[in-house]
């Protein structure tokens, strides 16, 4: 079977930056994405498929992911039906299909991930960077975890298992960006209000001025 980005010779021609945005479980990832679009209606939440249950009170099938059995998943993946693939903390598979970059430039938008870095770093080699905008969100380990019990889905057994997992996702990160510090603009995400951020990351988007905070 032909590889599935075939079917998308122009996936890539968008007209602003394919946004991918990093950081700990809980710091506003998809947040961030809502604000932006209450501003400008320009990007499109990327939908990921993945292995593990839905969380019915708070999520939706096809909108909030597309939840597959892990059988389905490797399936799929066999067959080159997508762009990048990951295990979250060594569990569920996740992965972004070659088919929402034709869904998301049908809907004349351009993709917003909400991935984690080994998910940018595949991405990575199949778009130009010219084409992208990778950002890491940086927060400390103490505001992580406000945030994270703020947001009230997690017993604080997952809640500290996130936590173990952020702090080794940010040691990868520092590896990688002392050999390639243009990966990722990693922002110091402690103190931003969301909407405020949205804006300055709009003028980065659309105008090319800098990111402050990177």
């Amino acid at each position: 079977m032909a590889h599935s980005n075939e079917t998308y010779p122009n996936r890539f021609d968008f007209p602003y930056p394919v946004l991918m945005i990093c950081g700990p479980s809980g710091v506003g990832k998809s947040t961030l994405v809502g604000s932006i679009n209450k501003i400008v209606d320009i990007y499109e939440p990327s939908i990921s498929h993945t292995t593990r249950l839905p969380n019915l009170d708070q999520e939706t099938p096809g909108k909030s992911y597309y939840f597959i059995t892990r059988e389905e998943f490797l399936a799929k993946m066999n067959a080159g039906e997508f762009a990048e693939t990951n295990p979250y903390m060594k569990g569920s598979l996740y992965g972004t299909a070659w088919s929402e970059f034709g869904r998301i430039g049908g809907l004349n938008k351009v993709p917003a991930f909400d991935i984690d870095i080994n998910g940018v770093i595949q991405l990575d080699k199949l778009i130009p960077r010219s084409k992208t905008c990778r950002l890491y969100l940086d927060v400390s380990e103490d505001e992580q975890r406000y945030r994270l019990e703020k947001r009230g889905r997690d017993n604080q057994e997952a809640i500290e298992k996130r936590i173990k997992y952020a702090k080794e996702e940010k040691q990868q990160l520092l590896e990688i960006i002392k050999t390639d510090p243009t990966m990722f603009q990693v922002i110091d995400y402690n103190n931003f209000d969301p909407n405020l951020f949205a804006h300055q990351l709009i003028n980065h988007l659309v105008y090319q001025s800098e990111i402050v905070g990177s």
